[in-house]
């Protein structure tokens, strides 16, 4: 009985609804604007909905988006649902939505309910997300040299460099170092916006044209050399930023108009000056002009340096972004001026605003990188480039420079700048806040087939990075951390394996002597860290037939000479012949015996080649740690080697020596002891020559010094020995009831806070010091300063 009554209800129901559609027929069509989209994109769609033919504009339309696997997908802000809006002038109802951030790839389902008078309809449409095909794919471990204002130079001497065994300066010499290092490919900077006076050196400079002509003069030249050098060649601009705004303006008459940007402390919208706005005609058309003029056969990577000193434009606030973008704003925004608007914005994405909204925020860069992906499409496709395009890119994953939305618009080649990366493991009091930012959402979300070719960069320490670059802590040298920057980022950005390569910034910084040098340590180790780097990433990637290690001391005395090994193995198939060098560029060593020589290698066969070197430098700004670097050559591209390097620490000695004299110059003979501080451990004795000589070659470190006279002793307590240190005592002077130490006071590292005076015979009367009286004291518990 039971089951019966169910069925009738059922069937029931049935004829009911289908007498509801009979009665009013409900049209009801999905309108997609496309049927796949790329990841920087908005899926855009319509929605036909008709009752008996006459279209429906009292409805509830909303909309969601599931992957291939029937998953709820959520945009940004969280948005599970979006709500779609009538437009009268077609009778259609328009949804918008915001595809997320390094979104899945496939096949998804957009699904709209309308609810129509109370009765709830469906209908659905599948769409693809994609991304754009990619054009090249670079060899893993690739490696780019940057070049960052070479520009002209090469005309009229003002970059001319060493080479990297100090060749004769000379601009050719960029080519030298990347052979050193290793590098693919050559990154010259080629243009700038001209503002500093004599950019219209070479050629005129005017807003139509705005780009200084000596950033760009000589392109033909560097580039065509880097083909003969067999390295590819990438040169690129800063097409988006003015780095003398003012001085443009003054000596050139070129303006732009600048980003925008919201200032909380005084409710103003102010100039982001020296900014440009995407939305700026003019720099879309001199970016193309500029591009199309790099248009050359020896140049096949065309960069962009777009840096925008903020990631706000409040430009960009309009009606289509509140409806695209599904933005809550109050009911009576549209009465609101535009200034106004920027306002009620730039409140809430600006933090420290009393306003500020994360998840407006959020869905403010995803609308900035919509806009900026489209701007970098345009360029790209205007300038009818015949080559591959790269970028340096900030480490944002959801912001303007996230990397699948990069790709998607046309950058074939992402490089973020990995300054930020972190540190290495163990080390605390990291200054840096940022420097997690980069790797981790990286390595949450990115991955290699989402995002195929990934540079990441390092750079050469300057001073301005010292707070980053751990150079204050002397003992972890900094080349060493390039390479481990470079390394840990490589190898944990993408989330399924290694990024395809790196690049190294840049030979101005390290041997041009502009505005940053790698003071303390030399361009050779820098440069040896990034080759190193991109050669282990070769490895990796059995992109490299060869390994090498090399086999050293981790501590020895400064002055003592070591023997070493380079290990080398076949790790191929097929038997080679390899170049094992020891490389002599780096200091801190004499280099006794360093090998350059040819050895065979059969398959899966390892040999050594023994070194031998002898410590000859002290350099306490680089805590005495000297560099030992090998490399493997097998061929004739610079890319064929293995390279591989190890800090040594040198402990230091230091030289104690004098003369022990009267005041008139006269010898005295003496034994001087040198004590563990504060203990009785001696740790070297000598006597004084008929001259009064004495020498000392001792570990540095802080030691008590005893000198021991016929008729009294003194010690000098806690003298530093981290320096040499020459006759700390000038003159003793013996008269019949009275002795006289001259101390050198007047020396950098001597300063001694406490002397001990033996007196084997008899006790003093009197101490005075520079003629003053001391008070007596009868136990060290009672000594204080001058007793």
């Amino acid at each position: 009985m039971k089951k019966t009554f169910l069925l009738f209800l059922s069937m029931t129901l049935l004829i009911v609804l289908i007498h509801n559609v009979n009665a009013q027929t409900i049209g009801f069509n999905i309108i997609l604007e496309k049927p796949s989209f790329l990841r920087y994109e908005i899926v855009s769609f319509r929605v036909n909905l008709t009752q008996d033919g006459i279209p429906i504009t009292d409805a509830v339309v909303s909309a969601r988006f599931y992957n291939s696997t029937g998953s709820l997908v959520a945009t940004v802000g969280n948005m599970q649902s979006i709500k779609l809006y009538y437009n009268s002038s077609d009778q259609l109802w328009y949804g918008y939505w915001p595809i997320p951030w390094n979104p899945e790839l496939g096949v998804y389902t957009l699904n709209v309910t309308a609810n129509i008078s109370g009765i709830v309809y469906t209908n659905s449409k599948q769409f693809e997300i994609r991304m754009r095909e990619v054009r090249e794919v670079l060899p893993p471990g690739f490696l780019a040299m940057t070049a960052e204002q070479l520009e002209s130079h090469i005309d009229y001497g003002r970059l001319q460099i060493p080479g990297p065994y100090n060749e004769t300066r000379n601009w050719t010499n960029i080519f030298k170092w990347a052979n050193f290092m290793g590098a693919d490919a050559v990154w010259p900077t080629k243009g700038y916006i001209a503002g500093y006076g004599g950019c219209n050196y070479y050629a005129p400079v005017n807003q139509s044209f705005p780009w200084c002509s000596n950033s760009y003069h000589g392109y033909q030249i560097e580039c065509q050399k880097a083909k003969e050098e067999g390295f590819r060649c990438g040169a690129w601009i800063w097409p988006y930023s003015v780095f003398a705004s003012a001085d443009a303006e003054k000596n050139f008459g070129i303006t732009f108009n600048w980003t925008l940007k919201y200032d909380c402390s005084n409710d103003q919208i102010v100039n982001n000056t020296g900014d440009i706005s995407i939305l700026d005609e003019r720099a879309i058309n001199h970016t193309v002009k500029m591009i199309r003029l790099l248009n050359i056969s020896s140049i096949d990577m065309i960069g962009i340096d777009w840096e925008p000193s903020t990631a706000v434009d409040l430009r960009l606030v309009n009606d289509e972004f509140v409806r695209e973008m599904n933005l809550q704003v109050p009911p009576d925004w549209n009465s609101y001026s535009q200034e106004e608007k920027m306002k009620w914005v730039g409140r809430r994405i600006t933090y420290g605003c009393s306003g500020y909204n994360s998840t407006i925020l959020e869905i403010w860069k995803r609308w900035m990188a919509f806009n900026y992906a489209k701007t970098i499409e345009r360029i790209i496709n205007e300038s009818d480039f015949h080559g591959s395009f790269f970028m340096f890119t900030w480490e944002d994953v959801h912001g303007i420079h996230s990397p699948s939305i990069i790709h998607d618009a046309g950058i074939d080649i992402i490089a973020p700048m990995l300054y930020t990366a972190p540190a290495r493991a163990g080390r605390s009091g990291n200054p840096c806040w940022y420097e997690t930012a980069m790797v981790w959402p990286w390595g949450r979300e990115i991955t290699k087939e989402k995002v195929p070719n990934v540079v990441g960069g390092q750079i050469v320490w300057d001073r301005a990075y010292i707070n980053c670059s751990y150079m204050t802590t002397r003992e972890y040298p900094a080349p060493l951390e390039m390479y481990d920057r470079m390394m840990i980022s490589a190898t944990q950005m993408y989330k399924d394996g290694n990024i395809t390569g790196l690049f190294w910034h840049d030979i101005y910084r390290c041997a041009g002597g502009g505005y940053a040098t790698p003071y303390p340590y030399s361009c050779a180790e820098y440069a040896i860290a990034g080759g190193a780097a991109a050669s282990d990433l070769r490895l990796k990637a059995g992109r490299i037939p060869v390994n090498l290690s090399i086999e050293a001391p981790d501590e020895v005395w400064y002055g003592d000479s070591f023997s070493g090994n380079i290990t080398v193995t076949n790790l191929g198939s097929s038997s080679l012949n390899v170049n094992v060098i020891l490389i002599n560029n780096t200091p801190g060593w004499e280099f006794i015996a360093a090998p350059n020589t040819i050895i065979s290698l059969a398959p899966s066969e390892t040999k050594k080649v023994s070194f031998t070197v002898k410590s000859n430098l002290r350099n306490y700004n680089v805590d005495n740690r000297f560099m030992i670097a090998a490399k493997a050559v097998f061929g004739s591209n610079s890319t064929d080697q293995h390279l591989e390097f190890k800090y040594v620490h040198a402990k230091p000695k230091s030289i104690f020596s004098g003369k022990l004299k009267d005041k008139n110059n006269n010898p005295l003979q003496g034994k001087i002891v040198i004590y563990q501080r504060g203990s009785s451990n001696i740790i070297s004795t000598n006597n004084t020559d008929s001259q009064g000589n004495y020498y000392f070659f001792i570990p540095s470190g802080i030691y008590d010094i005893e000198y021991n006279l016929t008729e009294f002793s003194f010690k000098l307590n806690d003298v530093d020995l981290s320096y040499d240190l020459y006759e700390p005592v000038s003159y003793l002077v013996k008269e019949e009831n009275r002795i006289t130490i001259g101390l050198n006071t007047n020396k950098s590292n001597f300063n001694p806070q406490k002397i001990e005076v033996i007196f084997p015979t008899r006790n003093p009367v009197r101490i005075l010091k520079n003629n003053t009286d001391l008070e007596r004291v009868y136990s060290l518990a009672e000594l204080k300063s001058n007793k």
